[in-house]
């Protein structure tokens, strides 16, 4: 009777992605499919021709919106709504993988994919394309080094050099727009804030977001966002031309997501949100219409209150922009050392403040230590429950770790399933009693799974003369001979 309530606890969805899982493709007898889209006899004619595969371009460096990982998966905010798409539509969507936006640009114009599940529309694409209405609306920003100034009007800045990815549809709005800007075309968002770093542009021309990702994988804290372009970025699924009938079919699905589908997506992948600075236009001309009224009355003082109120406003307006790009930045500070999953400190942060430590033991013989620790068997977990299970064992434990070590010790997670500790100002037996109480609580805890979860522990003491690499290789050995030796242990190198 318990499996049977475990059985029927199962959502169609759920069911489904199963099926999808397993066996690659949904047939169109599919409940979730059948209900979520109808579609007209030549529709269906159409995809049993293709049997239920569309092959799909992306850009492949463009996260958070989409990319591609090591493993060759398609992910970011454009994969969640292709998975909803092949439910609805009970296809199989696959992914042909490119090195870069052009690549995918010259695919589809080869043939070699149906699809470029974001894409902008224009006279030149419009040739080879097929359009959906937009389903995203990416605004675009200037980011420049840390030491220059905001930008309030770009037109102010058009004689300097900006980056901007090759083959985007902006760079050629901007080439039209403003015909005297230097454009420095890149194969990547990373390349152009290579460029600005070594000084070879002002600024990178790019989505908020993907710079902002961008900043925080790289671990780069002197580039800021330093302004809005004023360039709206409607972006759309496009589909080859010469198949009519897979631009209705895609406008099809798009029209059945839900305004709740889109918000949940757009929350899981929008990690920050860049302030708009005010706009003070209209309050300038406000002001300026006043002033011409009292210049009819008060003539005799108008240099000096014109003078008085310009300085002031403009005092006010840099204090506010101040405050949001101060905001701003300490928020991409945030990301750049913090591990997005988690949300302790990432290998960069890790890395300085062992250093820090290293220094400070050099100059006061100071005693600090090192707690490597890895989750037992969490390779079986993902196998067995999946990804989402496996990243909430990982929140807990991070949960579990922070919570019980001293206010003055440092928890980071020092990559897939290993964290580490730097405990400082600690012999070796107090981190020796410290790692012992949290293999206790991680084993005592209640998780949600049916064997519980275990973790094994290394510890290495600082050395005169250690490096990080070598105190952090001694932490490493003493963690496989935990491994090693059953597991759920505490070793010292």
């Amino acid at each position: 009777s318990i499996i049977n309530k475990a059985l029927n606890s199962l959502s169609e969805q759920e069911k489904w992605q199963l099926r999808e899982k397993w066996f690659g493709f949904v047939s169109q007898s599919s409940p979730s499919a059948a209900r979520e889209i109808e579609l007209n006899t030549e529709e269906s004619a159409y995809l049993r021709e293709k049997q239920h595969r569309i092959k799909l371009c992306i850009d492949p460096q463009w996260m958070p919106y989409e990319g591609i990982n090591q493993k060759g998966q398609h992910v970011g905010m454009t994969a969640d709504y292709f998975q909803l798409f092949a439910a609805r539509l009970g296809i199989s969507i696959k992914l042909i993988p490119t090195r870069n936006w052009a690549e995918s640009l010259q695919a589809i114009r080869q043939h070699q994919c149906d699809l470029l599940s974001l894409a902008r529309m224009t006279e030149e694409r419009g040739r080879y394309l097929n359009f959906t209405s937009a389903y995203l609306s990416v605004p675009n920003v200037v980011a420049t080094r840390s030491d220059q100034f905001f930008i309030d009007d770009f037109e102010q800045t058009l004689d300097k050099t900006f980056a901007v990815v090759r083959n985007y549809a902006v760079v050629g709005e901007l080439r039209r727009k403003y015909p005297q800007l230097s454009l420095l075309e890149v194969d990547s968002t990373a390349e152009g804030i290579r460029r600005v770093q070594q000084g070879e542009a002002f600024g990178h021309i790019g989505a908020t977001a993907v710079i902002a990702a961008t900043l925080q994988e790289l671990g780069i804290v002197d580039i800021k966002i330093a302004g809005l372009l004023p360039i709206e970025n409607p972006l759309r699924i496009a589909s080859r031309n010469d198949e009519r009938l897979l631009n209705q079919i895609f406008q099809k699905a798009l029209d059945s997501i839900t305004p709740d589908e889109r918000d949940r997506i757009q929350r899981k992948w929008m990690a920050i949100s860049l302030q708009r600075v005010t706009d003070y236009t209209l309050l300038w001309r406000a002001l300026a219409v006043m002033c011409l009224v009292l210049i009819l009355f008060i003539y005799w003082n108008r240099k000096l209150n014109q003078a008085k109120s310009q300085t002031e406003m403009m005092l006010n307006k840099l204090e506010q922009t101040q405050r949001e790009l101060e905001k701003t930045n300490a928020d991409l500070a945030h990301l750049s050392i913090t591990d997005s999953l988690t949300q302790v400190y990432n290998r960069v942060k890790l890395d300085e403040i062992l250093q820090t430590e290293i220094l400070r033991s050099e100059r006061h013989h100071n005693h600090f230590g090192l707690i490597m620790i890895d989750v037992d068997h969490f390779k079986q977990v993902n196998d067995s429950y999946g990804h989402q299970v496996g990243d909430k064992i990982l929140i807990d434990v991070a949960l579990l770790l922070e919570t019980h070590i001293r206010s003055i010790d440092t928890l980071g997670r020092w990559g897939g399933e290993e964290f580490l500790v730097i405990c400082p100002e600690t012999d070796e037996q107090g981190i020796q009693i410290l790692a012992e109480n949290l293999r206790s609580i991680i084993a005592s805890h209640s998780f949600p799974l049916e064997e519980g979860i275990t973790a094994s522990f290394g510890i290495a003491r600082y050395c005169a003369d250690d490096t990080a690499t070598s105190i952090i290789g001694r932490a490493d050995k003493a963690l496989y001979l935990a491994k090693a030796n059953g597991r759920n242990r505490v070793e010292v190198a």
